[in-house]
């Protein structure tokens, strides 16, 4: 069996090719999208529902004991800068 070395020089002409895809690129286009907004249309019925009606909301703040403590360290240090004059 023989072997054979092929070379072959092109040269390929894009300027064709490019002055399209920056035609194509450049056009402006429009996309129709279809889009099921059904749970967001629930959830703001949902939410125009509760406009009128009275809301109660329970909290748990945790660290109260803390805050409070803080709270009359900053009253104690306060007390005690004013009569340094300040």
């Amino acid at each position: 069996m023989s072997e054979h070395k092929i070379r072959v020089d092109v040269e390929l002409d894009t300027s064709e090719a490019q002055k399209k895809l920056d035609s194509f690129a450049k056009e402006k286009r429009k996309i129709n999208v279809d889009v099921d907004s059904s749970d967001i249309d629930e959830a703001s019925k949902k939410a125009d529902n509760l406009k009128n009606k009275n809301i109660k909301v329970d909290a748990k703040v945790t660290g109260k004991e803390t805050i409070d403590s803080t709270a009359k360290s900053l009253d104690k240090a306060t007390k005690s800068a004013s009569g340094f004059g300040c």
